[in-house]
C-alpha cells in the first residue's frame, strides 16, 4: 500500500426544495480520522455509519452498486449513500496487512535496483538504511513485521501496521 493521504470528502450538504439542507456522509467510526481508508482482513467486522439529515429521510445505501453486507474479503469497496440525485461514495481497501508489509518489502528493493532473488530481507533493508539513514526506524519495523509474518507465521495486527505506515 503507498503512503498517500487520502482526499474523502468529509460530507456533503445541498439544499432541497421540501426537506431543507440535506447532508449526506459515510462515516466508519473504527478508522483513525488522520489515516486513509484501509481495514484489515483480520480486524473485526468493518463497522459502517450512513448518516443522513434530516434523521427521517430513507436514503439508498449501496456497496459496489449493490445492496449488500459489509464485506470481509481483500478488496476496493465502494459505499454509496444516495437521497435522490444526491450522493456520497467513500472507497475503502481491506487489505491483508501482512502482504501488504511483504510487498512493500518488494517494492523498496525494486526501487533500489536490488536484486530481490539473491538477497534476504535484513540485507535488503541494510542496503536502504545505508545508503538513506534518515530512514533508520521506519526500515527497522519494517523488517520487525517481515520477519513477524514471514518467518515466525504471525499475523500483523492493525497498530502494528499503522506503526509501521505512519512511521516507515
Amino acid at each position: 500500500m503507498r503512503k498517500k493521504k487520502s482526499v474523502t470528502p468529509n460530507s456533503f450538504s445541498h439544499p432541497h426544495p421540501q426537506y431543507g439542507v440535506i447532508s449526506l456522509d459515510i462515516q466508519f467510526p473504527q478508522i483513525e480520522p488522520d489515516l486513509p481508508l484501509f481495514w484489515g482482513t483480520n480486524d473485526p467486522q468493518l463497522q459502517v455509519v450512513p448518516v443522513i439529515r434530516p434523521n427521517n429521510l430513507k436514503a439508498g445505501f449501496t456497496v459496489n452498486g449493490k445492496e449488500q453486507e459489509i464485506p470481509r474479503g481483500e478488496g476496493e469497496y465502494i459505499f454509496e449513500l444516495s437521497f435522490g440525485d444526491q450522493r456520497i461514495t467513500k472507497t475503502v481497501r481491506i487489505i491483508h496487512y501482512g502482504e501488504e508489509i511483504k510487498a512493500s518489502l518488494q517494492e523498496l528493493g525494486r526501487r533500489y535496483d536490488l536484486n530481490m532473488e539473491r538477497l534476504t530481507a535484513r540485507e535488503v533493508i541494510e542496503s536502504i538504511r545505508k545508503k538513506e539513514p534518515a530512514k533508520a526506524k521506519g526500515l527497522k519495523i519494517l523488517l520487525t513485521l517481515f520477519e513477524k509474518y514471514v518467518y515466525g507465521k504471525k499475523d500483523i495486527v492493525r497498530s502494528e501496521f499503522i506503526e509501521y505506515y505512519c512511521g516507515g
